[in-house]
């Protein structure tokens, strides 16, 4: 009998995972324990923090929105703020817990790879929970995408290395104790990331330092000139 080959998904793949209703309802689970819950509130704040440094105004695009975690910290903004994402099942829940109001202007299938919105139509852009999915072409691809519909910073959280838990994954993997492959970039490769893409890091803000593997990441156009 032949064996399936151990192989990555492919990003198409990783992205429609969530194109089932039932699974959409159970997300949110995962945030439910205590740990969960304080995690959480830690990374809207850093969202929140980030968003007000950079005095967004405007169109603010949540996308991929998901079951809209992150708009209780884009709602204080000021901002237009818009959920976007290529499940509809996901946008269903986040409607159901955040209706569509004067703030919330409404949510739209997209596809991040090819936004439905012209040339820096948009006054800034949110990611969360997506690049840790992606090889180095692919989250270029999707900043080269952010940066023609974006005027202004373009926040992303990435999954870095500098943690304990990636040390003690990595150091398991030497062990022969793990398998599978480590998520998490160096500070190296979010700036070539950001080069590839016609970018700066203007900003680097750690969800918890050491303990999280979050960082969330201003991108924007470089100063001209």
């Amino acid at each position: 009998m032949s064996s399936i080959p151990d192989r990555r998904p492919t990003f198409d793949e990783r992205r429609y995972t969530w194109r089932d209703e039932a699974r959409a309802r159970k997300y949110d689970h995962r945030y439910s324990s205590l740990a969960g819950r304080l995690s959480n509130r830690r990374v809207l704040d850093t969202y929140a923090r980030a968003i007000e440094a950079n005095g967004v105004r405007g169109w603010l695009l949540d996308c991929p929105t998901g079951t809209g975690r992150l708009l209780p910290a884009l709602l204080g903004s000021g901002a237009s703020v818009m959920g976007g994402d290529i499940a509809p099942e996901m946008m269903k829940v986040a409607r159901d817990q955040f209706p569509v109001n004067g703030t919330i202007r409404g949510y739209v299938g997209m596809d991040i790879l090819a936004l439905p919105f012209r040339d820096g139509a948009l006054g800034a852009v949110c990611v969360a929970r997506l690049t840790q999915h992606c090889d180095g072409g692919e989250r270029v691809k999707i900043l080269k995408e952010l940066r023609r519909v974006t005027s202004g910073p373009i926040l992303v959280s990435y999954y870095h290395r500098y943690t304990f838990k990636y040390f003690s994954r990595w150091l398991r993997g030497k062990l022969g104790l793990r398998k599978g492959r480590l998520q998490g970039v160096s500070l190296a490769e979010l700036r070539e990331d950001a080069r590839a893409a016609g970018l700066e890091v203007a900003g680097l803000a750690w969800v918890f330092p050491i303990l999280s593997t979050n960082w969330l990441v201003t991108f924007r156009r470089p100063a001209a000139g």
